[in-house]
């Protein structure tokens, strides 16, 4: 390579052009310049091609190496059974049929995507594939119809012989014709069927009536007036009935009701003869909800009075009766053998109109009451004085506790028992509250330690002032929990 002399340095670093005769010379300079720009290109070219391949070969061999590591995780040695034990909790819940390819990114679907391995495992695993729901868009056309049956049957033959649990929420009318004869079909192996209706109840009629001997569960949504006779007769392993239609007739429903442990009715037509003689056969509920339906332009009539069989929870629903037939239906209950009573009103800010207290007096088990709707401070001390072995309350939409059923349940003499209270408050009574808590908790005192607390007040109050907090804190610290919950 040759190298710049001090003349050439001075020639091509001075301003003046170079001398005629030593053009020649300079032009001779500029073609070995170029001769050896271009052997160091060629060069680079050759180290930069070394390079490429060596990064080409380090790329193949970090592949190779996740290949190997791959090959020896721990996952790779947990037998085929256990990974698909794994899988089935990587689903949550229920699995929908997939309309849209958004819908596959969620398992089970994504799962079979990652191997063959897992792809085998997830086909070939029915607890994945047994509990499905479809929801149909407000776009859904006909054409689509077919393709959901077609889906939910090779879903059913991936559950193999698997108990089935089926949710259809919201199909078109026109899907209903179809959706029996499915439902039929596979009814053997239905362990769970929710129905969640827009239209009409389809021809529910037509449902088994003897060979249902897998349902456990069923539960019906629908926006109907009436409704024919509808559950099977015979199905012995049914535990599990949630039926919500307006003007439900209980005459319409033929259930084992001695076996069934989980009832929720809504929309009942008060037919409170029929309904006495559906509660006394129902002797092994553990939890029940019966929600009445009323106009103003079908009189009700009193009838017997229904005595609730023992259970630990109870549930009466006022949300879709008027509210001049609140205390009628209120009046045909006798709660005296239930634990936990919950009495829910459609609107919280109803006025008070009948005596729910009388009633409970008669109960020698009450443990939870929560009542949803407004009642005045006296009928909350009557509660309170009624009613000595709550140990929960809940009256987020009641009037005040007065300072003197305050003072009752600090030293015990009211709800002795009490250690979950929910109660409506102004923020400027908060002390006299906390006065209460701190009296209750004090080791002297043989009432039972008041220990989760939650106050309900007015969004739009003064926060509590600083000494305040001091004390609630100082309470947390203390074990109660204690929350201020805002409208």
């Amino acid at each position: 390579m040759n190298t710049p002399t001090d003349f050439e340095s001075e020639q091509t670093g001075s301003s003046n052009c170079p001398l005629l005769s030593d053009s020649a010379h300079t032009r001779k300079l500029l073609s070995n310049a170029e001769g050896d720009l271009a052997t160091l290109d060629a060069k680079i070219a050759n180290v930069e091609l070394t390079l490429h391949n060596l990064r080409f070969q380090r790329d193949e061999i970090l592949a190779r190496m996740k290949l190997y590591q791959a090959s020896i995780a721990p996952h790779r040695k947990l037998p085929r059974e256990i990974l698909s034990e794994v899988f089935v909790h990587c689903v949550d819940g229920s699995i929908n049929v997939p309309l849209m390819l958004s819908d596959l990114n969620e398992a089970p679907w994504n799962l079979a995507h990652v191997c063959i391995s897992w792809r085998g495992i997830v086909l070939s695993s029915p607890k994945l594939w047994a509990d499905i729901t479809v929801k149909f868009p407000y776009s859904s056309m006909p054409s689509d119809w077919s393709r959901h049956i077609s889906i939910l049957g090779h879903l059913f033959r991936r559950a193999s012989i698997s108990p089935l649990s089926l949710t259809i929420n919201r199909p078109p009318a026109a899907f209903l014709d179809i959706l029996p004869k499915f439902i039929i079909r596979h009814s053997s192996r239905l362990r769970k069927l929710s129905l969640s209706l827009c239209y009409s109840l389809m021809n529910i009629s037509a449902l088994p009536r003897s060979s249902m001997e897998c349902l456990e569960a069923i539960s019906v949504d629908a926006d109907l007036q009436s409704i024919p006779d509808i559950i099977c007769l015979n199905a012995p392993n049914l535990r599990s009935v949630q039926i919500a239609i307006n003007h439900l007739s209980p005459s319409a429903l033929h259930l084992p009701w001695a076996q069934i442990t989980q009832l929720h009715l809504s929309g009942l037509y008060p037919d409170f003869q029929t309904v006495n003689t559906m509660m006394t056969q129902c002797t092994s509920l553990v939890d029940c909800s019966l929600g009445f339906w009323s106009t103003k332009s079908n009189p009700l009539e009193p009838g017997p009075v229904i005595i609730v069989p023992k259970m630990p929870s109870f549930t009466l629903d006022f949300a879709f009766s008027i509210v001049q037939h609140h205390a009628i239906i209120f009046s045909q209950f006798s709660f005296v053998h239930v634990v936990r009573l919950k009495l829910v009103q459609k609107s919280r800010s109803y006025p008070y109109i009948f005596d729910c207290v009388s009633p409970l007096a008669h109960s020698n088990v009450l443990k939870s009451l929560q009542i949803d709707f407004a009642l005045p401070t006296a009928k909350v001390e009557e509660i309170l004085m009624t009613l000595p072995l709550l140990e929960e309350l809940s009256l987020p939409n009641s009037h005040y506790i007065s300072n003197f059923a305050l003072r009752g349940m600090a030293c015990g003499e009211l709800v002795p028992k009490l250690v979950d209270l929910t109660c409506r408050i102004e923020v400027a009574l908060l002390d006299v509250h906390l006065d209460m808590l701190e009296t209750r908790r004090s080791p002297s005192n043989p009432a039972a330690e008041i220990c989760h607390v939650t106050f309900v007040v007015r969004r739009q109050e003064d926060l509590p002032e600083m000494e305040t907090f001091a004390r609630i804190e100082k309470l947390r610290e203390s074990g109660l929990k204690i929350a201020l919950q805002y409208l």
